[in-house]
Formats: structure tokens, sequence, C-alpha cells
């Protein structure tokens, strides 16, 4: 019993520790003046703009956002911004197969 009520109590402390930071990261990116939405999300990777990237991250945004047929994985790629690339792979976007043929993979990788 005290096991069961434990893993309830860590499920639900995490499961708010979530929400809340969702809600804070969608606050901080209203402070900065930008709407929370996937235009806004493509665009940030597009510009480098690292910390807004983890923002829109931590606020829950799609991984599988794209413009022109192209995922924001690989865009970042393709601009070569290696930082928000592996932050969107932390996040778990996974490239697929046609899109590992698009990117350009520096030697050491």
């Amino acid at each position: 019993m005290k096991k069961k009520v434990f893993a309830w109590v860590l499920f639900l402390s995490i499961f708010i520790s979530c929400a809340s930071s969702k809600k804070e990261a969608k606050e901080r990116l209203d402070q900065l003046g930008i709407e929370y939405n996937e235009i806004n999300f493509y665009s940030a990777v597009t510009k480098y703009e690292f910390e807004v990237v983890i923002l829109f991250l931590e606020a829950g945004m799609s991984l599988g956002v794209k413009e022109n047929d192209m995922t924001v994985l690989v865009e970042a790629a393709r601009r070569k911004h290696t930082e928000i690339a592996l932050a969107l792979i932390d996040a778990g976007a996974v490239p697929s197969h046609v899109e590992t043929l698009i990117v350009d993979v520096p030697k050491g990788i």
C-alpha cells in the first residue's frame, strides 16, 4: 500500500512540475513578446535563437513542425545549428531516413 501511495505522489509531483514548467515557459515567451505558435518556433530555429527554441520545447511545442516539408530538425542541421539540432534530438526528434540523406554530417560525429 505504501509503495502505491509513494508512486502516486511521485507521479503527481512530476506531473505538476511539468505542467508548471510548461506554463512558466509560455509565460516567458509572452514576456519576450513571442506568441506560442509553430511559425515562431520554426523562425527561432532558423534564426539560431537557442534560448527561445528551448522555451518552446519546455512549453511543449511539437517536434513535427514543418515548413516546405522540412522539419525543424532538418532545418537546424541544414543551417549547421548544431546546438539546436542536439536540443531537438534530446527532446525526442528523430530524423527519418529521407531526412538523413539531406543533411551533411560533420566529420568526427
